[in-house]
């Protein structure tokens, strides 16, 4: 018997696998921002400092570029300011890790892998 790989299509799938990830992980970011649950002064934490990295041997991840983004977020403690955001508070990433979110992130994913061509199930 003998299998022979398209390595081509191989990474034809990986490259649109990378891309919907990316794609998915900015949903969150603009859902995360429509939700108005980051704190926010000037705009800086939700604006350009929250953004995505994409990397076909890295992965997808995303990022808060700022030096208090980790402090405000662990600390559901202090006293955030409702005036820009009405929802602001700590811990505004966690219904995207604990599943709260679960069912739109796997809706997003799908739309993103039927965007970049991939064959997938509902």
């Amino acid at each position: 018997m003998r299998i022979d790989i398209d390595k081509g299509a191989v990474r034809g799938v990986e490259h649109a696998v990378t891309a919907a990830l990316a794609q998915t992980a900015e949903w969150i970011v603009s859902d995360v921002r429509k939700a108005q649950t980051v704190p926010r002064d000037r705009g800086v934490l939700q604006g350009e400092a929250m953004h995505v990295v994409a990397s076909a041997l890295e992965g997808v991840e995303i990022v808060q570029s700022t030096p208090y983004a980790r402090r405000l977020y662990h600390h559901p403690e202090y006293d955030f300011s409702k005036e820009a955001n009405p929802n602001a508070g700590a811990l505004w990433w966690e219904p995207y890790i604990d599943g709260g979110k679960r069912r739109d992130v796997e809706r997003a994913f799908l739309r993103a892998c039927r965007r970049n061509g991939l064959d997938v199930a509902p």
